[in-house]
């Protein structure tokens, strides 16, 4: 990972890629107003428990979608955004799409979560195990719910354009996996 942020930090870093300050606003919930925050300091948070058992060391995903990345991992450059009408990180792939087109899952997990983000539109949250998750967005529809065991390769729904922040990109899934809740690029997985 190449990122140089950690802690509160680097979850703020990823919190303002992911459409500024309504984002952050989630990350900053547990400050109070009025205390003191210094950007370099490390708060110490308990590790989560999981099992590993029947967890490969090293995941390899498969591709999301049939299309074309048109938009690739990028968090320590900017570039420019189409909708948006300005320059900004990014914290996933986008794969294109003609229209609807399934969307696969790339790895064996269990859907951690199906919502509607404001910024990225219908997503889909699996958990992989070992602290990494992979996160679809701009779906269209859904065919799975929250605890489905998945397969790679599993259809999980359809691609399309309702990330209200990615509009210009037309109809695409938006793939980003992160690793114990810090975003990474895509690409270290395929």
């Amino acid at each position: 990972m190449k990122v140089g942020f950690s802690g509160f930090a680097g979850r703020a870093f990823s919190c303002l890629q992911r459409g500024g300050f309504c984002g952050i606003m989630s990350t900053l919930n547990k400050l109070t107003i009025g205390g003191n925050f210094h950007a370099d300091e490390k708060k110490e948070e308990p590790a989560a428990e999981a099992s590993t058992e029947n967890i490969p060391e090293k995941i390899v995903f498969a591709y999301p979608a049939a299309g074309a990345a048109t938009e690739t991992f990028h968090i320590e450059s900017l570039s420019y955004s189409k909708t948006m009408g300005d320059f900004r990180t990014h914290s996933g792939i986008d794969f294109a799409s003609e229209q609807t087109e399934d969307v696969y899952a790339c790895a064996d997990g269990t859907v951690k979560e199906v919502f509607n983000d404001t910024f990225m539109g219908l997503s889909v949250c699996i958990d992989h195990g070992n602290g990494i998750e992979s996160e679809y967005s701009s779906l269209s529809e859904c065919f799975v719910n929250n605890g489905d065991a998945v397969t790679a390769g599993s259809v999980l729904g359809k691609s399309g354009d309702t990330a209200s922040i990615e509009k210009a990109e037309g109809y695409h899934v938006h793939l980003e996996v992160k690793k114990n809740g810090v975003s990474v690029n895509p690409e270290e997985f395929f």
